[in-house]
């Protein structure tokens, strides 16, 4: 049971000096997370955070590094920005080290992760996501979308949409139905976590393929009339079996 929470590193320091005597009492480190209020656009581009297993302990390039290592019991991002950035986020643990009499020998101080910050631009993202929720709500035959958006001079990232997605604090409630519901995945990151067929960006190799062979000339044309669904002839245009 927690009776002191968010406890600054001086004054963690200073409990643990004092209830070193008391063996029910001990001071563990925590985090705080607060959202903002309209976050489920962005909820796989964030990530989660997960318990440290023993994998991620044998595999730690830090290993030598005590003040740096995993221990049991650690959190670390196994998913989105979290993961991806999780060696700028991670931070240092410190050390104070005192005689018998409480004179100080040695004091390394801990060190905060660094911030980072995402080229992700918040309106387009939601704006984005709003648009793909209609559109496949608007489709019976639909369980999922994904929309991407580059800067083609910079390479910035400015949108990375998958829908559907998930309200951040209440993974953990709403885990299981997440978790159960197979036919929409909503715990997937559909722009990242899978593979597509190439689509339309494959159109142009194709045609220099069918030019250099001889197969079209510059004034060859083409008209698809086929549907993915035979039934539904205006969703999901231009696909032949």
């Amino acid at each position: 049971h927690a009776l002191l929470t968010e406890l600054t590193a001086q004054e963690q320091i200073a409990a643990r000096e004092r209830l070193r005597f008391y063996p029910w009492l001990h001071v563990d480190a925590s985090s705080y997370r607060r959202y903002a209020p309209d976050t489920v656009a962005f909820a796989h581009v964030l990530g989660r955070m997960g318990s440290v297993d023993a994998e991620t302990v044998a595999n730690d390039p830090r290993t030598d590094d005590v003040f740096a290592n995993y221990l049991a019991g650690e959190k670390v991002g196994i998913s989105g920005v979290e993961w991806a950035a999780e060696s700028s986020l991670r931070g240092r643990r410190g050390e104070v080290a005192r005689d018998r009499e409480g004179t100080t020998i040695e004091d390394i101080a801990a060190e905060n992760g660094s911030s980072v910050r995402m080229t992700i631009m918040g309106s387009l993202q939601r704006r984005l996501y709003d648009l793909l929720a209609k559109a496949v709500e608007a489709h019976a035959e639909s369980n999922g979308g994904a929309i991407v958006v580059l800067d083609v001079d910079t390479r910035e990232v400015l949108a990375l949409v998958s829908y559907p997605s998930y309200h951040p604090t209440r993974f953990r409630e709403d885990y299981e139905s997440l978790r159960d519901d197979t036919e929409k995945l909503p715990l997937l990151f559909r722009a990242v976590g899978t593979r597509y067929q190439p689509g339309s960006t494959i159109k142009p190799l194709a045609c220099l393929s069918g030019l250099f062979n001889s197969v079209i000339t510059p004034d060859s044309q083409e008209e698809c009339r086929g549907a993915l669904f035979p039934e539904h002839p205006e969703s999901w245009r231009c696909w032949e079996i």
